[in-house]
């Protein structure tokens, strides 16, 4: 009788395919997206879209550009020649069924050194480098609209000065905002700042130094922020993952001294797995961020909540192998021969609450909170923070692989979809339960000579295409987008080549039967 009742019911299947694959439902619309059954189909479209990889082919041309940035349907890029300029596409949206729209900022009043976007808030974000001394620049951080270039409406500064005092102009900086929240760090050889600000009224809410070997920091939420840390109370070498409050934005210190940590509130601490002595260690921590095109005209119709987003934790290891001779020789080393190891942790944003059974000064053991929570894989590709998204992370393997690991609980629950392999080029489509640890075999990394990691995910791997015969080296992705780069290189140039695959099956004007469903990607080619 239930399953007749749900069968049935259009709603009651749509709410619980929202809840299975990790969604939201969207605010209200016109025209075909006004009715539950159309909202429903359009995701069974697009849920299945993700579940095989499956795509096809159309070209456009795109403009020179360097420092690119994909979030919410948005692609950014600076441009090439000409550093005082953004390139912007809207990218083709087959579950709103919108087209693409290019739109481009001829000169912004400055050469950009970085950037950032929020196209939920309609947010750019312009760094600007000016030179101050001989060895000295300062950042300053413009707030616009991304739709015009216009100063923001909500900030009440609209151009922010930070602590920072580079002295370098080839220093990378570190962009993130939530809410109303901005984070910033500039990544030198020397200390490490993190700043935060309240966008909107221009208040300086945090000012903290970073510790060696952690350059990075993620927002939880509005209010809390993770830093990567080592501190002598830690398991030797293996590091953590500190979980702050921010101070309270209604009475925040607006000219705090750089080089004194403020009174923010540690909530809790939990350690990484510890390493063997003389193996050192690097954290970079991000969040997949879940940002949709702001369009009241045309709203999304479902999105995935920021709390179902996962967290990736990028955790180098770095040493070195001995060989040493037998006792009798003194344990004479006969070799010596460095390593390095990335691995990426993914952890669902929940487990970073403080356990009761720990008061937050004392660090909450791997053992205690990292085996059932995360999975750990190894990893050879450099960290790009640039572009991750949802529950779901998109890396390359080598040579040509695109794998998809969907880390939403329930749809860890899939069995497998297709043979191995079938007619699209299907490497590999499959869940993988807590019954299937990953380990992590290093003894001469680990104390415990062993790391094991059960957190259920679902996993599909695919051929990639190439760019023009060229195996792609980078991707980006959103919720509805993978774009893959390509380096070409002829004579003493160098060439980025770029392919948008589009995640949804079909056109959306018209149901269609599911086996008659096809996909199309657009490549995007563009020489740097």
């Amino acid at each position: 009788m239930q399953t007749k009742s749900i069968e049935n019911s259009t709603l009651l299947q749509y709410a619980m395919k929202l809840a299975m694959c990790g969604y939201e439902d969207g605010p209200p619309s016109a025209g075909p997206l006004s009715t539950t059954s159309e909202r429903l189909r359009r995701l069974q479209v697009h849920v299945d879209a993700w579940r095989h990889l499956d795509w096809a082919e159309e070209r456009i041309k795109l403009p020179r550009g360097r420092s690119h940035n994909l979030l919410g349907g948005i692609y950014a890029s600076v441009g090439k020649e000409n550093p005082f300029s953004l390139n912007l596409l809207e990218l083709p949206s087959r579950v709103r069924g919108t087209p693409l729209r290019p739109w481009t900022f001829a000169h912004v009043g400055f050469s950009i050194h970085d950037f950032a976007i929020d196209p939920g808030q309609d947010l750019l974000i312009l760094v600007e480098l000016r030179e101050e001394g001989p060895t000295r620049w300062q950042p300053y951080i413009h707030l616009r609209t991304l739709s015009e270039n216009a100063p923001h409406p909500r900030a009440s500064v609209p151009i922010l000065s930070t602590k920072h005092r580079a002295t370098s102009s080839t220093g990378q900086s570190q962009i993130q905002v939530v809410g109303n929240k901005l984070g910033f760090t500039w990544d030198e050889r020397e200390a490490e700042v993190l700043q935060v600000w309240r966008w909107d009224s221009g208040a300086i809410i945090m000012v903290r130094s970073l510790d060696p070997g952690a350059p990075s920091f993620c927002f939880l939420d509005e209010n809390t922020v993770l830093l990567p840390h080592f501190d002598g109370q830690l398991s030797e070498g293996g590091g953590a993952i500190a979980v702050y409050r921010l101070p309270s934005p209604d009475t925040p210190d607006r000219h705090p001294d750089p080089h004194v940590d403020q009174k923010i509130e540690l909530i809790a601490t939990f350690e990484l797995p510890a390493l063997l002595k003389g193996v050192g260690s690097t954290i970079y921590i991000h969040n997949n961020v879940s940002v949709t095109h702001s369009n009241p005209d045309n709203p999304r119709p479902f999105h995935i909540p920021p709390d179902r987003c996962v967290f990736t934790i990028e955790w180098a290891t770095i040493g070195r192998n001995e060989s040493r001779g037998p006792d009798g020789i003194n344990g004479l080393t006969l070799e010596s021969s460095p390593f390095a190891c990335l691995h990426i942790v993914y952890v669902h944003p929940d487990v970073f609450r403080r356990d009761p059974d720990f008061h937050p000064s004392v660090p909450i053991p791997w053992h205690r909170w990292g085996p059932h929570n995360t999975r750990m894989l190894p990893h050879s590709i450099p960290r790009d923070g640039r572009s991750r998204f949802g529950p779901r992370h998109v890396r390359l393997l080598w040579p040509a692989v695109v794998e998809m690991c969907d880390f939403t609980q329930a749809q860890a629950a899939w069995k497998e979809c297709c043979p191995y392999p079938d007619r699209n080029g299907f490497l590999e489509s499959k869940a993988v339960g807590r019954l299937s640890p990953e380990e992590l075999v290093g003894a001469h990394i680990y104390q415990d000579g062993v790391v094991r990691t059960y957190l259920p995910y679902f996993r599909v791997a695919r051929q990639s295409p190439t760019v023009r015969g060229r195996y792609p080296h980078r991707i980006m992705y959103d919720d509805e987008h993978i774009i893959l780069l390509a380096v070409n290189c002829s004579g003493i140039l160098h060439f980025y080549l770029f392919i948008v695959l589009l995640l949804s099956r079909g056109t959306i004007e018209a149901p269609e039967e599911k086996n008659s469903m096809t996909t199309h990607s657009l490549y995007l080619q563009c020489d740097l």
